[in-house]
Formats: structure tokens, sequence, C-alpha cells
């Protein structure tokens, strides 16, 4: 018998089981997943995935002249390549662990691996979009100059750089929890920033708190909106630490001289993607619509001899997912720099 199998010496209806609180703890997490476009990657076909943008056509004037066939446009066309890579991690118990530890052992080190799956692909997620080019300073001209908090002229003009590159506003999301279900949100841009952050946004004049919203619900974590931008708290995105301008006591600032710079990732539709490689138990549902991850989960139960461990002394519970993805129009998303009250 292969010592590794998709459920391992449990059968699958425990590997099912399993499958929730993994989910429950690994999904809520993941706040940017919820505005990734879908891209889909047939299972065997590849590690490589193009996606190709036709680049819109100039809109200029083009008077015709009677009886001449007018110069055709030429069209042009942008790709982007994202590469699957693989990921995850193992955790090991011993039979007497699992014979006299009062907890449900396996069950405990399934959600741990669950919530450790869900930031780490957050932090993947991340790191591609901070990796950017669309970039606005709260002061200066780049990143060493940056020691002024962000301000109600600096989120107005973020919010016009978007609508000036045509960035659809986000009109829908995917729910944080086990099921896939897409569900309508009031047409907005969201912006994600570090917790650190929120009360220099609520200070300025015009943020509306979520507990002002009314009849508009709120998202996990979000702590309000300016006009046409709302707001998710995410510790994940943190700064860069003394890379800023001169700071004063006032600001944070890890060494005490250079202000600490804090990124607002602010972006409309389809800025970026998610690939999933069809037919990886990506997007697929059971019966009740549960189970939604491209994550496999792996147990070995101890107790049960296999080569190398013929007393059954050893048992372990793992998992992996391919993930690959980033920025596939550049110009949608928007990556502020700012310095932070302490």
């Amino acid at each position: 018998m292969s010592e590794l199998t998709t459920y391992g010496d449990i059968s699958e209806e425990t590997g099912v089981y399993l499958n929730k609180p993994f989910l429950d703890r690994a999904l809520p997490v993941m706040y940017t997943a919820q505005f990734a476009q879908t891209l889909h990657m047939p299972k065997n076909a590849s590690q490589r995935l193009k996606a190709r943008r036709y680049n819109p056509l100039s809109a200029e004037p083009k008077k015709l002249v009677e009886g001449v066939t007018p110069r055709a446009d030429n069209v042009s066309t942008t790709d982007v390549y994202f590469n699957l890579e693989q990921f995850g991690n193992v955790l090991r118990l011993t039979d007497v662990v699992a014979d006299t530890h009062e907890d449900p052992v396996l069950q405990q080190y399934t959600e741990l691996l669950g919530e450790q799956a869900g930031e780490m692909m957050e932090r993947i997620r991340i790191a591609k979009l901070l990796a950017g080019t669309n970039v606005y300073y709260a002061n200066g001209e780049s990143r060493s100059e940056v020691n002024t908090t962000v301000n109600k002229a600096m989120l107005r003009r973020m919010a016009e750089i978007l609508k000036v590159n045509r960035a659809k506003r986000i009109t829908k999301l995917e729910q944080s929890t086990p099921r896939f279900n897409t569900v309508n949100v009031k047409p907005c841009y969201v912006a994600i920033v570090h917790p650190y952050m929120s009360k220099d946004l609520v200070d300025i004049d015009g943020f509306k708190r979520v507990e002002d919203y009314g009849s508009v619900s709120s998202w996990a974590n979000e702590i309000g909106a300016f006009e046409d931008l709302r707001f998710i708290e995410m510790d994940l995105l943190g700064p860069w630490t003394d890379a800023g301008g001169a700071a004063t006591a006032t600001l944070h600032s890890t060494g005490g001289s250079k202000c600490d710079v804090f990124p607002i990732l602010a972006f409309g539709a389809n800025a970026y993607a998610d690939v999933a490689l069809k037919g990886y138990s990506t997007k697929n549902a059971d019966g009740s619509g549960n189970l939604i991850t491209p994550v496999t989960i792996m147990a070995l139960n101890p107790n049960v001899p296999r080569d190398g461990d013929p007393l059954g002394q050893r048992g372990s519970v793992g998992y992996k997912f391919y993930w690959a993805g980033g920025i596939i129009q550049d110009l949608f998303l928007l990556r502020g720099e700012v310095a932070v009250n302490r």
C-alpha cells in the first residue's frame, strides 16, 4: 500500500470531515482573495499560463472620405504570464500523543494547518500586489521622502487616478466562507490598509464608519468608507521600516529617525487574478456546496504499521496546494505610500 494517498490511512468520509474545520480557519483571513479574478488552467496541461489582454483602440475621430476605404487599425495585445508553484507543510504526531492526549490532536493539527495555509496564500498574494508600478506618495517623489500621513486630498487623488485609468468599480465579491458564493455589492473601489492607519483614516473629515452605513452591509474587517473608497484592515500589510523621510515624535518609526512607510492597496475590478488548477479540487463543491479549496489534506494515523514504522509509532497530517497569480492590469491597482501617526 502506498504510504501517501489522497486521504492516507483515513477514510474518504473522514477526509471530507477534516476539510471543514480546515477551511473555517483558512478562508476568513484571505481578504484579498475575495476580489481576485479567477483564471483556470487545465490539469496535466502545463505549469505556465498566459492571459492575453486586447488593448483599447484609439477613439480619435476618423473622418471618412467618399469612395475611399479607410486604413485599418492595428490591434495590439498584452500578455501576462503566471507560473504555478506548489506549497505545503506537515505536522507529525506519535502514537503516545494520539492515545493519551486529552484533545482531539488530529483535529487541532488540521485547524492549525488550515490557518497557516490561509495566511500563507495571503502573504504570497500581497507580495505580488505590492510589486505594482502604479504608485502615489503622500509627499515627495519617492518612498525615501515620505513623512506625511494620509489625508482627504490624497484619497481623492487616488480615486481620481483609478477613474482616469478606467478601472471599473467592484460590484461583486466571493464570500469568505467555505461555500462558493458571489454576492453583489454597491459599486466602489476597495482599499486595504494596516490597522495602524485606521485612526488616521477615521479622523478625516467625511470618512464614514461602518456603523453609519445604514442599509449597506459591511465586509469582514471593514472600517468604513471615504467617497468611492471602502477600507479593509489587514495586519499582514506591514510597513517598510525606516524607509521614509525624517520622522517626528508623533510618527511611527522603528529606528527613531526615519518614518516607517505604510502601503495602501487601492484597486478596482479585474486588477489581479488567481490561477486555479482546474481538476485539482479547485472551485469544486460537494453536494452541499462545501469544501471550496485548492488545498489537499493528507493524513497518516499513528498505530498503523507501515514500511519504516513497523509498530505504527508515528503519524502525520499535512497539506499541499498549487498557486499562481498576480496583477493583470497595473492601471487598475494603485499603491499609496504614507506615514502613520503613533
